[in-house]
């Protein structure tokens, strides 16, 4: 199943895939170098900025993962939105313990959790293990390369993507009075986890806002098969089967009737 999450493009002085160059905006599968001044001609600054992806969840913050929270000064002036990981939370509070805020803490609903993100210098504590047996330890989960290259094309025509469909799994493995027969497991008691691929990459896609006739058709045809597969009465039933189905009767009227 897909989750719909927030995209941000955040600039950054560290190397990165992402480069503004003239009011273009650029990809290269290697890192452009840090944007730092010229030295010793400190006053000559790189004209190039570097930034980096970040997708953000609703998730709920835990120790060690990482958010975005953008902070501001004495005067109530932003200081721009900041990378931090969590060291201790609660329900009200974040507390991050870094170098550079020291002591300060955050309010949960000021910050948003990091899922996947170009930005390579952050790691996952080694306790993280294995997501669908993939070895991710110290691998932050990753934005295919081909994605980038359709953020950046979409980007330098003025379309500018904030949002995307991120793909999680479900699993009932830790969730109280389970396990149970498959056909009496429900959705909403599932804990959704990250699905990723090898090399650590997450499966993402555009959010759509429009659906041509044939797409309405099968979205609802893949859910009569969703929720059939749950309570076992067309589980052995081929998708192209389900359309035609007596048990369908209803999906098909309701699609001859609207659509």
């Amino acid at each position: 199943m897909y989750k719909k999450c927030k995209l941000v493009m955040i600039p950054t002085e560290k190397a990165s895939i992402l480069q503004m160059t003239a009011g273009e905006l650029k990809s290269h599968s290697k890192l452009f170098p840090p944007n730092v001044p010229n030295i010793p001609y400190e006053r000559f600054i790189n004209p190039n900025k570097n930034y980096h992806l970040y997708i953000l969840s609703d998730d709920k913050i835990k120790e060690d993962d990482y958010y975005l929270v953008e902070l501001f000064n004495i005067k109530g002036e932003s200081t721009g939105i900041h990378v931090e990981q969590c060291k201790s939370i609660n329900d009200i509070w974040v507390n991050n313990q870094g170098d550079y805020y020291k002591d300060t803490t955050r309010h949960i609903d000021n910050c948003k959790k990091i899922i996947a993100t170009t930005d390579s210098s952050l790691e996952l504590e080694p306790y993280q293990g294995h997501y669908e047996g993939i070895d991710c330890t110290n691998y932050f989960p990753s934005i295919p390369q081909q994605f980038i290259d359709k953020y950046v094309s979409e980007y330098n025509k003025g379309n500018k993507i904030e949002e995307v469909m991120v793909e999680y799994y479900p699993t009932w493995v830790d969730v109280p009075g389970y396990p149970k027969p498959f056909k009496e497991a429900k959705l909403e008691d599932a804990i959704l986890t990250l699905k990723l691929n090898p090399g650590n990459y997450i499966n993402i896609k555009p959010v759509k806002d429009s659906w041509t006739r044939d797409e309405v058709k099968q979205l609802l045809i893949d859910c009569c098969s969703e929720v059939s597969s749950i309570d076992g009465t067309l589980k052995e039933k081929n998708l192209a089967e389900l359309y035609t189905s007596s048990s369908c009767n209803s999906y098909r009227t309701w699609i001859e009737q609207n659509l």
